[in-house]
């Protein structure tokens, strides 16, 4: 499952109440993808760990204690220059669009107040943790440089003007109405309910859709076959969901099939049978992504080990 936009706004508003105006004091890159940054406030510690994995983009707190490499990484090197000792004033995001801004006021050489953004993209292979001058734009470097030859659309390399992914002619869950749906869904024409609502929401993933298509009872309907009452009843619910996020009321959940972690979410996923919830979204996170990799490790050296059971015995004369 990728974290999706509405799951990252809940988890921005976590951030925020536990993290702003606290101080930098630690920076960690263990791995190339991977900075975990250690803030101290109100007499608390607190990791948090940003990841621009393509398989498991991801940023939330974090109690993991990982490795990290002898020699720091440039990348690394340059965050502690210009983020550690500094605080933490702000933390946002642009609509429900997936990426994370952190900006942190700190001092240059010359002791005066600078603020510099660290940039999390959260875009599956295209993920990114850049970091930009606040008042310039200008990128000072990220932990995946991306030059012309490699994309068509954005170049991020040091000293050049940051600029955003492009936004998506979307809705957002907050400004959308009952006419704007009902106009909109008769555009997407034979396709299932729950896959227009992905393309017509920012913010949403398959799961949040299908959990929305199922609560409204048309979650094996298509659009085309949708009534006045079915779509009143998708209204409704799409409202309450804008109700929770606005009041941030929240369930976090992990759905689990065989044991295993399948998806998580802020919201009750009434559509899986076996959940487990959790006091905050940010703890849910990171249970989801932990078991997540010892799911693959466990897999990985399942596959190994049938691969060296498969080998042909030498004959020995």
């Amino acid at each position: 499952m990728a974290l999706d936009g509405i799951t990252l706004y809940g988890i921005v508003n976590e951030l925020k109440s536990t993290l702003l105006d606290g101080k930098i004091d630690k920076i960690y890159q263990p791995e190339k993808d991977e900075i975990i940054i250690f803030v101290r406030n109100n007499g608390n510690n607190y990791k948090l760990l940003l990841s621009s994995n393509a398989n498991f983009p991801r940023a939330y707190l974090t109690d993991e204690n990982k490795e990290n490499p002898i020699t720091p990484p440039m990348f690394c090197m340059l965050l502690r220059k210009y983020l550690q000792g500094g605080k933490i004033i702000d933390i946002y995001q642009r609509g429900f669009d997936r990426i994370l801004f952190i900006d942190v006021l700190s001092r240059d050489e010359l002791e005066k107040e600078i603020i510099k953004t660290l940039v999390i993209e959260i875009m599956g292979r295209y993920s990114n943790i850049i970091l930009i001058d606040k008042e310039s734009k200008m990128i000072v470097d990220s932990i995946k440089r991306v030059y012309k030859d490699m994309s068509k659309i954005r170049e991020i390399v040091p000293d050049i003007k940051y600029e955003m992914p492009p936004l998506q002619d979307k809705f957002t869950i907050k400004n959308f109405t009952k006419e704007d749906l009902s106009r909109e869904l008769k555009l997407k024409s034979g396709k299932k309910v729950d896959k227009a609502l992905l393309e017509l929401f920012e913010g949403f993933s398959p799961v949040l859709s299908r959990e929305i298509a199922y609560r409204s009872s048309i979650y094996d309907k298509y659009v085309d076959e949708l009534t006045q009452n079915d779509i009143e009843k998708l209204n409704l619910n799409l409202n309450i969901l804008k109700n929770h996020i606005n009041n941030s009321i929240f369930k976090p959940c992990i759905a689990y099939i065989d044991g295993n972690p399948l998806e998580f979410s802020i919201i009750e996923l009434t559509h899986y049978e076996n959940l487990i919830f959790y006091k905050s979204i940010n703890e849910a996170a990171l249970n989801f992504y932990k078991e997540k990799a010892n799911a693959e490790n466990m897999r990985g050296r399942s596959h190994d080990l049938k691969k060296a059971n498969s080998k042909p015995l030498r004959k020995t004369i």
